[in-house]
Parts: structure tokens; sequence; C-alpha cells
């Protein structure tokens, strides 16, 4: 369907939808699939344009198990971090568990794999370890709490290049407990493009004035720590995380920010 004819429909839609009191009723536009991906998707929606336009409209990136199955890094890059950093609220894979083969399929298409293959012999794809990693820092700490909002942080340092970075923010329902602030790490440094040679990238992690050292290694890495509510707006708390490559001092992730 063309990109101008969904927006009548769906301006006639919520027209007719509030004239019946069912104001609260939402409308999802099809953002992405892998069919045609660098057309209709490129002309419904460009995120950072969008949002500037309709900031008050919510934003879900979306992304069948497809053919970067075996490259977190891609996952990191491009879903689970870069998604959330252009204005999405949430980064979601459309298949949990399939079988060895990636099936079932809708007919006539081929590029769906699996975060989980089930079956005599099931096994965990890449893409179950990015969402994996990612969720660590957003599920609620409390029951029935909220999730975790995506926070400012830089990456700076001669080393800054090798690391993505996700940082995130967890209220609380008591408001006497502490918030909890977590970072995503990707460490993309593995030389692949021409021989696996891993290098760990030692980083200052700076927070409200304070400082810890940590060696991220090659891959992926969730950290959280505790500290009260500052402001009246945690959204806009910054954390600042610095790679360097002359320290390389380990911390334990339980003794960060004490």
């Amino acid at each position: 369907m063309p990109v101008n004819i969904m927006a009548q429909i769906g301006a006639a839609l919520r027209s007719f939808l509030n004239n019946v009191s069912q104001s609260a009723v939402k409308l999802i536009g099809f953002e992405h699939n892998w069919f045609d991906a660098g057309g209709y998707p490129v002309q419904f929606i460009n995120h950072d344009t969008f949002h500037n336009a309709y900031p008050s409209k919510e934003i879900y990136f979306t992304d069948c198990t497809g053919s970067k199955g075996s490259d977190i890094k891609w996952y990191m890059d491009n879903l689970m971090i870069g998604a959330l950093e252009h204005n999405a609220e949430s980064a979601l894979m459309w298949n949990i568990a399939l079988d060895g083969n990636g099936n079932p399929k809708l007919p006539g298409t081929s590029s769906c794999a699996n975060p989980r293959a089930a079956g005599s012999s099931p096994s965990t794809m890449t893409a179950h370890y990015s969402m994996a990693q990612a969720s660590r820092a957003i599920l609620p700490k409390d029951a029935n709490g909220p999730w975790g909002q995506r926070v400012g942080v830089s990456v700076t340092g001669s080393l800054g290049w090798a690391l993505r970075v996700g940082a995130y923010v967890t209220g609380r329902v008591s408001s006497s407990d502490w918030l909890r602030y977590s970072i995503v790490v990707l460490n993309w440094d593995d030389s692949s493009t021409t021989t696996w040679n891993p290098q760990s990238v030692a980083a200052a992690i700076e927070f409200r004035g304070m400082q810890a050292q940590y060696t991220f290694p090659v891959g992926v890495t969730t950290l959280w720590w505790f500290a009260p509510a500052s402001g009246s707006s945690t959204k806009r708390e910054h954390s600042e995380i610095y790679a360097r490559t002359n320290d390389t001092t380990r911390v334990h992730p339980r003794d960060l920010f004490q």
C-alpha cells in the first residue's frame, strides 16, 4: 500500500474512532519489513524527523530475526542500542522460538531466523543474547514497577570508537528507594576484517563527579548501580563514559560508585 494512501486511511480512521468515543484506541503504522526495506519504510517514517514533527507519538522499532543472525554486533549497533538512540521506545523481535530451519514462515518469505531453536536439539542464537543483555538494563526492579528509560551518555577518548553504549534509569515503586542506573556496552574491536584479535578496552565511567574503572572485553557487557534521584527529571540525567588505553584496573560491577 502506498504511503500516501495509508496516511489518508489513518487520518479518516482516527477521526471516526474519536467520533464514536474510541479516542483511546491507538493506530499503528507499519514501519519496517525486510521486503522493500530500502523503499517503503524509508518513505513512511524517518525516526528523528518523525519524532521532531510529532514528539508525543510513540515509535517502536521492530525487526525479524533475519540474515544477521550470527552477528551480535549488528544487533546491538542497529537495534538494541541504535534504535533507541533515534527516539524509538523499544526494539522488538517478531520471532522467539522457531524450528531449526526458521519455520514456520509466511509463504514466499525466506529471511526469518530464530533467537531460540525449538525441537529435539534446542539451541540459542545471537539475537537471543542481544535481547538478554539489553533487557537486563531495563527490566523493572520492583514487582509491578516501571521499566527502564534511556538517559544521556557520551563516549570520548582515543578508543571511544570501539564502544557502543546505551544508558538507562529504572524508577522504583517507593520514592525512598534508590534508582537503578544501567549501561549496555558493546566492545566491537575484534579486528574481524583481518584475523580474530579481540582487544579489551579499559574505561573510566564517570557519574555525578565519581569514577569507576572497568575493562570491557569484546562482546556485550551490562553493568548497573543504584543512586538517589537527582532533580525532578531522571530522563535528563547524563552519564559520562571515557575510553582510554593506559589503565587496565579491573573493578567488579558490585563495587561501582560505592
